[in-house]
């Protein structure tokens, strides 16, 4: 929905909108690349906190966002968070895996984590038609709040967890 609430909210172009795009792309390769190494250095828990926040926010930038002209900052901001999400995300998925069958796990955990991004796409639509761009923007950096209830359940479930987050 990024892409269509720029063009609708603030009139920009076809090209521009597309180099955000890429911007967004690279953004996301940094958050990615980022997110190994400062998951080894704050562990799984604090970095599921962090990223949990961080994406938070730059959802929230993107419902704030002034100006077409901004987004050039938001985007690859945005970008960043969602490849650093990303990557905690399946780092700490792969925690839950059987080793025999990892690359099955991998799958599946990819399938689910596509499937939730099916969904919010689907669900973006419906919000944007009853409530608008910027709300849904709100509503979504909402929803990655909660991902820091879902943490804590996740590490009270997961004690072995809890130990290689001191790792």
């Amino acid at each position: 929905m990024l892409s269509v609430f720029l063009k609708e909210g603030f009139g920009v172009g076809m090209n521009t909108i597309a180099l955000l795009s890429a911007v967004f792309g690279i953004g996301q390769v940094v958050g990615g690349l980022a997110g190994g190494p400062l998951l080894k250095r704050f562990g799984r828990k604090a970095s599921l906190y962090v990223t949990a926040v961080f994406t938070a926010l730059a959802t929230l930038f993107l419902g704030l966002l002034p100006s077409g002209g901004l987004a050039w900052l938001v985007v690859p901001l945005f970008g960043l968070a969602f490849g650093y999400y990303s990557t905690i995300y399946f780092a700490v998925a792969m925690d839950f895996a059987d080793p025999r069958i990892a690359a099955f796990m991998f799958a599946v955990t990819m399938a689910f984590g596509n499937i939730g991004i099916s969904g919010g796409s689907a669900l973006s639509g419906v919000l944007v038609d009853k409530v608008g761009f910027r709300p849904m923007f709100f509503i979504y950096a909402g929803v990655n709040l909660l991902m820091l209830v879902l943490s804590f359940i996740v590490f009270r479930l997961r004690k072995d967890l809890a130990h290689k987050s001191a790792a």
